[in-house]
């Protein structure tokens, strides 16, 4: 098994690039639609560093089980053509990268992948990892439909 586990998920948004980069590129916006703060619930956000974009930065504690503490930060960003993201939950690494492509018919398809180092031995607590992948791609075309649905209610 790869030393990384990587999902993508994909949607089309009935909107424009410039429509959509907000919800992306400011960590603010990610509570009305991110699946990370949909666990976190009342957990208290602070947000810092840059107002949104890079070097924006994020962190909480007293979080959920499971979710107790942790931090996010925009690490890279090309307007309006994608936007990555370094997220730490309990001393666990991600990488999330949201990119855009323009469709011909006016609207713009968001993919999202989302990086998880896996275990390295013993070999089951990887194929044990490698079982959550599903329950990922669930949470990510969760939070996909509630940004499709924030940002063509916005327009």
């Amino acid at each position: 098994m790869p030393p990384t586990l990587e999902v993508e998920r994909s949607i089309v948004v009935n909107a424009h690039e410039e429509d959509v980069f907000p919800y992306l590129n400011d960590l603010k916006n990610y509570k009305s639609w991110s699946a990370l703060d949909a666990r976190l619930g009342n957990a208290s956000i602070l947000t810092g560093g840059a107002e949104s974009g890079l070097g924006q930065t994020q962190a909480w504690q007293s979080g959920p089980k499971g979710y107790e503490i942790g931090s996010r930060e925009v690490v890279q960003e090309s307007v309006p053509e994608f936007v990555q993201l370094q997220v730490r939950v309990n001393g666990v690494d991600t990488t999330t990268t949201h990119a855009l492509f323009k469709n011909p018919n006016g609207t713009v398809t968001v993919l999202t992948k989302r990086e998880l180092p896996q275990p390295g031995f013993p070999y089951v607590g990887r194929l044990r990892a490698g079982l959550t992948k599903n329950h990922i791609a669930k949470n990510l075309d969760a939070a996909l439909v509630k940004l499709k649905i924030k940002i063509e209610a916005n327009l």
